[in-house]
């Protein structure tokens, strides 16, 4: 990793403009997780209010925050 900051003076006037990079190519580094688990469970899975993972059937009964939510990949 290098950073720094180029700053340009001039009469009333600086500017300061930082930067940041690595030191090598990451142009075939794989950016994105293509696999289809998330933590252990196969997606797509249903997710509680809570933000856990269904694994058993539940009631909703959509008042409020209580209403499930989709987690897929």
């Amino acid at each position: 990793m290098y950073s720094g900051f180029i700053q340009v003076d001039a009469p009333g006037e600086s500017y300061h403009v930082t930067y940041q990079g690595l030191a090598s190519s990451i142009k075939d580094k794989k950016i994105f997780d293509e696999s289809d688990y998330f933590f252990g469970f196969k997606t797509p899975v249903t997710v509680d209010p809570a933000g856990e993972i269904q694994t058993e059937p539940r009631n909703y009964t959509y008042v409020g925050d209580d209403l499930p939510a989709l987690l897929y990949r």
